[in-house]
């Protein structure tokens, strides 16, 4: 069977994440290379923020994703997660002059008609039928073919972003000379890969709890019906404990993981009291901290799911997935604060066999289902095996001709950081060469300043002796005249005598 090899990235608030791998015959998910650098407040919301920054450590991601998976790529897949991202329902209708039975190309000319409506400053990203309504009938169908009727109405589910949010994606991946094979939604490819039929069939709700955002996807009769992303995540949280207990946010992340919404778990001794930042602090104030921002994030969830008008028909409950979905009694915080969900699923990994090239990538915790998803899709192949791994192929007599290369110095290091670092050491020992140069030009001023205050010491030296002189010499004048006359006066007595 030929390779399909996939590349993707995801563009998170907390990190930017790429993954090389692919779905093999058995099903079975094979990962060559899982890497993820933080975004460092490029990406905002699951959105650019900062194009140089986002472009500079995508280039920074493909080039660990190329020796880490062995492959050269060629092409990725971007996985979006905005939060503008939004589902919008159109409607079109269709009058026949008598009884006409649906075909196909009624049915893909309304879809045609659907996709040409101009949406403002929006960007559509996927188009779903959704269902048709046949001579005003209070019954809808899904396939309308071959059916007989008079008029017929389709409601499409758009799902769509700001325009400028697809523009700056598609920006930052030209600066970073990557190309881009195709788009998709984060929650859509998660809810393929992991909800089965069963749970899209009756109902379900399934939310991604991320770091700056709270992405939520209803199913319903085996369709996407509802989607929306709130611009609220976890990292509130760990915002709220940074500031009002004083601390780091390395700090306040341990403490909203380890104890979380402690309130609700009746086997934890709230009064327990710890030192942070030089004072104790119970439990019970670090949860109530954490209580308040949740609250709000559920709160404004369950608005939604009423929003969407599914709330009491979501039989199969709610999945949740996201790296923020660990916090402690999570889920009975859920049940508390979001109406009509009885049920409630937490995935924190594949339902289907993965094999990792790495066991020290799996993080467990349920942050990396959305793009191990993209690994699943029937799309091109995105990359090549390096040609080191023809060896495979070689007979032992020929392994024994060849004199390969380490991929790793002495140090341990790949051949990406010992040129990195190399690269460093260039730049610090020119930029002390230059402090060097600096240090010397200025001695070179201060020497020449010293010099010409001296010089100018002895002139002044000079100027104030030869002033004086002259001055004496004018007070003098006479006094040596009148001294030489009188010489010259005895000096012609002696002679007459």
């Amino acid at each position: 069977m030929e390779e399909n090899l996939i590349a993707a990235i995801e563009l998170g608030s907390s990190e930017i994440t790429g993954v090389v791998g692919q779905k093999l015959a058995n099903g079975t998910t094979e990962v060559l290379a899982y890497v993820s650098l933080p975004s460092e407040s490029a990406i905002r919301h699951g959105v650019v923020y900062n194009t140089e920054k986002a472009a500079s450590i995508i280039v920074e991601l493909i080039e660990k994703m190329r020796h880490v998976s062995a492959c050269d790529i060629n092409m990725v897949y971007v996985a979006h997660n905005g939060k503008s991202l939004r589902s919008l329902v159109s409607e079109v209708e269709r009058v026949f002059e008598d009884n006409k039975v649906v075909d196909e190309s009624d049915v893909f000319s309304m879809l045609q008609e659907c996709e040409n409506k101009q949406l403002d400053n929006k960007s559509r990203l996927f188009l779903y039928p959704q269902e048709f309504t046949l001579d005003n009938k209070s019954i809808t169908e899904t396939d309308p073919i071959g059916v007989s009727c008079k008029t017929i109405k389709g409601n499409y589910l758009s799902v769509t972003t700001n325009a400028n949010v697809t523009d700056d994606v598609e920006r930052v991946f030209q600066r970073a000379s990557v190309v881009v094979a195709d788009s998709f939604v984060s929650i859509i490819s998660a809810a393929d890969y992991l909800l089965t039929e069963d749970d899209k069939q009756q109902g379900c709700a399934l939310v991604d709890f991320g770091a700056d955002t709270t992405t939520l996807a209803i199913y319903k009769n085996g369709i996407l019906k509802y989607l929306r992303v709130l611009p609220l995540g976890s990292a509130l949280i760990t915002a709220d404990l940074a500031t009002v207990l004083k601390i780091t946010n390395a700090e306040a992340e341990k403490l909203k993981k380890t104890y979380g919404l402690s309130s609700l778990n009746s086997s934890q001794d709230l009064n327990e009291s710890l030192l942070v930042n030089s004072r104790r602090i119970t439990v019970k104030d670090i949860s109530a901290i954490v209580e308040a921002r949740n609250e709000e994030i559920l709160r404004n969830l369950d608005a939604q799911i009423k929003n969407s008008g599914l709330g009491e028909l979501l039989y199969a409950g709610m999945v949740v997935i996201g790296g923020g979905s660990n916090l402690r009694c999570l889920s009975k915080a859920i049940q508390k604060s979001v109406e009509n969900i009885d049920y409630v699923r937490f995935v924190k990994e594949p339902s289907v066999n993965v094999e990792w090239a790495d066991s020290k990538w799996i993080k467990n915790d349920g942050s990396q289902l959305s793009l191990l998803s993209l690994l699943n899709i029937e799309g091109e192949n995105c990359c090549e095996r390096m040609v080191f791994d023809l060896i495979d192929n070689l007979t032992p007599t020929e392994e024994g001709q060849l004199e390969i290369g380490s991929l790793f110095n002495d140090e341990g290091e790949s051949v990406q950081e010992e040129k990195d670092r190399k690269e460093a050491e260039r730049k610090a020992a020119e930029e002390l060469e230059k402090q060097q140069r600096e240090q010397e030009a200025a001695n070179a001023q201060n020497a020449s300043k010293k010099k010409e205050k001296k010089s100018s010491g002895y002139k002044d030296m000079l100027s104030r002796v030869k002033a004086f002189v002259d001055k004496f010499a004018d007070k003098t004048e006479g006094f040596f005249d009148a001294d030489a006359e009188s010489d010259e006066s005895n000096d012609n007595n002696d002679t007459n005598q």
